[in-house]
């Protein structure tokens, strides 16, 4: 019944998303989104956090992430605009597991218009799962503020009385609920403290509400977001499949406003190893006219391997256990299995050796049949020779040594040694250095072989 009511819970929940309606006015530090990858979904990642850009989205997300994790982003924001500005939207996170129940987030972002304006946040976060798939998280963030020097602001007096520059801090937390293997919500509040980031008078940073859901369904992954700011409502759904055990996605996005405020992103994503690019295009359907869109490109870094036990979805202590014993069942298995194929390979490769040694045997025994035939021919070699040798050629020993003298040649000296002159190349092989234009040197010693 569970598995039944929890897609028609989501796509319910999702349909409410859509009908929310309104983008937020312009103003200072709005939360514009960070990375390509969340960007591509519309920015509808609160409750997805399954990456290293939930240290800019909710805090509480990081407590689903097991390895570190490093990530970048660089926006090109509303490119064709016709004064030619040039907005974009940079930032920096790192996500490290302390131990098995804290992790820590840093967060660098940089909203940046020329030498005009810029807007700098800060960001250290902390999360730690609860129980029973609530995880919570809390961030601080340093907010500051810089006006460039131009000729206008040199001769307002605003900027000679209070300078150029605003810092403060916020505080924000957030909570996320996965309520089984596939599917999370999350809730987060930012600027609880409402910071005063005005220059001459207070202006506080209003508080934000965002609320979150996502779902891994078999056939793709669907997350929705919904935000409310000082009276502003936005929300956003995006869509994400991935191919090849996540080595390639797509994923497309949709923001919806009662202001018939509209836009549309898509995205992509490549993974080789332990490194993944992303790209997002982001299109306004109505307010800015005639733009190029903006553009955005992200690095991400994971320093380990993600352990997925399924290519989706995600696991609680209990239905990991469960997994890790169903695996080591099957790797048992596996290895009994194993264990019956060596048995019978080695079983043939004994018949095989039994064969081989009784071949061997057979072979040693041609081999000494062979060696007695040898010698038997050795015997008769021995007693022709005795026989073809002169009369009254004395028996001698050999190896033996011999002094040259003057007048002898290889042919007299075998012929002396062997009776036969023939041999003479025999006493050549073994002193060739002793032997000058084919002669022996007198005087020399020579060895007879």
């Amino acid at each position: 019944m569970k598995k039944t009511l929890t897609p028609l819970i989501f796509a319910f929940l999702v349909l409410g998303f859509g009908l929310l309606s309104a983008v937020p006015a312009p103003g200072q530090f709005e939360d514009l989104g960070s990375g390509a990858r969340p960007a591509g979904l519309g920015n509808a990642f609160l409750a997805l956090a399954d990456d290293g850009n939930t240290v800019f989205y909710n805090p509480a997300g990081m407590a689903n992430l097991e390895i570190p994790e490093l990530v970048s982003s660089y926006s090109r924001l509303y490119l064709g605009l016709t004064d030619n500005s040039n907005i974009s939207v940079s930032s920096a996170g790192f996500v490290l597991p302390v131990d098995s129940i804290v992790i820590l987030g840093l967060g660098w972002l940089d909203f940046n218009l020329l030498d005009y304006y810029q807007e700098n946040t800060f960001s250290v976060s902390l999360a730690r799962e609860i129980f029973g798939g609530l995880s919570a998280g809390v961030r601080a963030n340093y907010l500051l503020k810089k006006y460039g020097h131009d000729t206008y602001t040199e001769i307002d007096p605003l900027f000679s009385e209070k300078g150029y520059s605003k810092s403060g801090v916020g505080f924000d937390f957030g909570l996320s609920y996965r309520f089984d293997k596939y599917g999370a919500v999350s809730l987060l509040g930012q600027n609880l403290n409402q910071p005063d980031m005005g220059l001459k008078d207070e202006d506080l940073l209003p508080w934000i509400v965002r609320l979150g859901i996502a779902y891994e369904f078999p056939i793709l992954t669907v997350a929705a977001d919904g935000s409310y700011r000082a009276g502003k409502i936005l929300s956003s759904i995006g869509v994400e499949k991935w191919w090849f055990s996540h080595m390639l996605a797509l994923r497309a996005g949709i923001g919806l406003g009662s202001d018939q405020d509209r836009d549309i992103a898509a995205g992509t994503s490549v993974r080789v190893s332990v490194i993944e690019f992303d790209y997002a295009f982001v299109y306004p359907l109505s307010g800015l006219k005639k733009l190029d869109g903006t553009h955005r490109v992200s690095l991400n870094v994971a320093f380990g391997k993600k352990e997925r036990i399924e290519e989706r979805g995600y696991f609680t202590s209990q239905e990991y256990e469960e997994e890790m014993n169903r695996l080591k069942t099957a790797a048992e298995e596996e290895k009994a299995k194993l264990e019956e194929e060596n048995a019978k390979k080695m079983e043939e490769t004994e018949k095989k050796a039994a064969e081989s040694v009784k071949q061997t045997e057979e072979l040693k025994s041609e081999v000494e049949q062979e060696k007695d035939k040898v010698t038997a021919l050795e015997k008769e070699n021995a007693q022709l020779k005795a026989e073809i040798r002169p009369r009254g050629h004395a028996e001698r020993k050999f190896p033996a040594s011999y002094t040259v003298k003057p007048g002898d040649t290889l042919q007299s000296i075998a012929q002396e040694f062997y009776g036969n002159s023939q041999l003479w190349n025999k006493i050549f092989q073994y002193n060739q250095d002793k032997i000058k234009r084919g002669l022996p040197v007198p005087g020399t010693t020579i060895i007879i072989p």
